[in-house]
């Protein structure tokens, strides 16, 4: 089956002339438009408010005819070159879902409450304590009451006065609604007019005493993102599933070679290993296209970037938790040093830093005095700089 839309002018009889290519079609029209839908579908006067025009010449007509594409139990039903789309069950309703969401959907609930209300530029959507009410293991279930739109799942929030779409595609299989599923990844709204700086993390994953996990927990309590420079050496099937989630929470990653090996010091060959090795890892593993490189102790020339394709990330604030191991030093060289669009280097192998960033309440800290924590990416375009082959994004 296909679906047509076109302009026709007018003739004797208006609609005689038109028929579906669908077998169960229906037909619905004002005096210009003329519609068919599948029958059982109860959507028309949406579908009027969406296809039909009221900027006609006199004699023209609209005439639109519907495709439907099975995906699993269900049906999704679109106009052609038109920007809408319904998913329906067997009968052509929309589907039934179930309210008693788990905790994935509730996640998905939770980052786009975030992201609608921050993309509204409210104040109070930057407030930790927004951040802390709409964190998905603090949301209210009866703050918010849901119902199939379209291709989303809408929830209104009263107290907000807020509608958030979430797409079907991402959670339509976690409310039972059993579609083909896409890949999901936490939706990001940053503001270039309020401060922001970029909390990047080398030498992880390190998974045994749990501190990048504790890193990474903390960023998404607070909406917030980091960027992740990883060995090679260190990534492993445990460290696989901590990434994934990583990933899909928002985390930008990029590479800090495979052994930490001083990039001046080798053949353009093995310099490209060292660096390309991960992203192809990344790529194998998660899909995930790495497209910055931080060089182990700042180290490069310009053989190094020359072989090296992606721009080199430095840092302008070093905490030194690598040399401190101490929280409260780390927390007080962040909140001295600290100024609007910085980089600030960190290592997500030390609980010492993770404790500053968590229990000390550091990222709490830096909210609290108005920065978004965003992705080395995020920065780099807030302050115009192109990140290419032979960039130095830092000192």
């Amino acid at each position: 089956m296909f679906a047509v839309a076109y302009l026709m002018f007018l003739k004797n009889d208006r609609w005689s002339e038109y028929q579906s290519v669908n077998t169960n079609a229906k037909m619905v029209s004002t005096d210009s438009c003329l519609i068919f839908y599948p029958d059982g579908f109860k959507g028309t006067d949406e579908l009027i408010t969406s296809l039909c025009h009221n900027d006609l010449t006199e004699g023209e007509v609209e005439v639109y005819d519907y495709e439907l594409t099975k995906d699993g139990e269900y049906y999704y039903l679109t106009y052609d070159e038109q920007n809408i789309g319904y998913y329906l069950d067997s009968e052509f309703k929309t589907p039934a879902f179930d309210e008693n969401y788990n905790e994935e959907a509730v996640m998905m609930i939770s980052d786009y409450l975030r992201y609608t209300m921050k993309s509204k530029k409210l104040d109070y959507a930057y407030t930790l304590n927004f951040l802390e009410k709409s964190y998905y293991e603090n949301l209210d279930a009866d703050s918010y009451k849901c119902q199939v739109k379209g291709r989303d799942l809408s929830c209104y929030f009263d107290e907000y006065e807020t509608e958030v779409n979430i797409p079907l595609k991402y959670i339509g299989p976690k409310i039972g609604i059993n579609i083909t599923a896409e890949k999901y990844v936490k939706p990001v709204f940053v503001d270039p007019d309020r401060k922001a700086i970029a909390l990047t993390f080398d030498d992880g994953p390190y998974i045994s005493d749990d501190a990048t996990n504790k890193i990474i927990d903390t960023l998404y309590r607070y909406d917030a993102q980091g960027t992740f420079f990883v060995l090679g050496n260190r990534l492993n099937a445990k460290a696989d599933l901590v990434i994934s989630a990583s990933i899909a929470q928002g985390n930008e990653y990029g590479s800090h070679t495979m052994s930490h090996a001083d990039l001046t010091s080798l053949s353009s060959e093995n310099m490209v290993k060292e660096v390309m090795g991960v992203a192809d890892y990344f790529k194998e593993h998660f899909d995930y296209d790495i497209k910055l490189y931080r060089p182990p102790y700042g180290f490069y020339n310009a053989s190094v970037d020359e072989a090296i394709q992606l721009p080199a990330v430095l840092w302008e604030l070093d905490t030194n938790d690598w040399s401190s191991r101490n929280s409260d030093k780390i927390v007080s060289a962040v909140t001295s040093g600290i100024r609007n669009h910085m980089l600030v280097l960190f290592h997500d192998i030390y609980s010492s830093t993770a404790e500053a960033l968590s229990d000390k309440g550091l990222i709490e800290s830096l909210i609290r005095d108005g920065y978004q924590l965003v992705s080395v990416s995020e920065l780099a375009e807030i302050r115009g700089i192109e990140l290419k082959q032979g960039t130095h994004f830092g000192w």
